[in-house]
């Protein structure tokens, strides 16, 4: 599936000043005002997944893009409506 939406906000963490997962849900919900497992995609995963991610991006309008498009099309469409593109390699 290939999904489109808006940058909202970077929240960054340094791993090793976390004291464990319910500190790590803490702090993210300090941050985004909101608790971890309502915003938290695959959340439900054990600690050890997250506990060396060092950056959690916040995406706001997200829909599904429906067309079969292969990317280069999709960022010359989103280019054409003079829509910013950025990046992202989460893994």
């Amino acid at each position: 599936m290939l999904a489109v939406g808006n940058l909202r906000s970077v929240w960054t963490v340094i791993p090793a000043e976390l004291e464990g997962s319910q500190d790590l849900q803490n702090r993210f919900a300090q941050y985004y005002g909101r608790s971890w497992k309502d915003l938290m995609v695959g959340g439900e995963r054990p600690y050890p997944y997250h506990r060396d991610w060092n950056a959690y991006l916040a995406v706001e309008g997200m829909r599904a893009y429906i067309s079969l498009t292969t990317l280069p099309d999709l960022f010359k469409e989103l280019h054409s409506k003079n829509m910013q593109i950025v990046q992202t390699i989460i893994g």
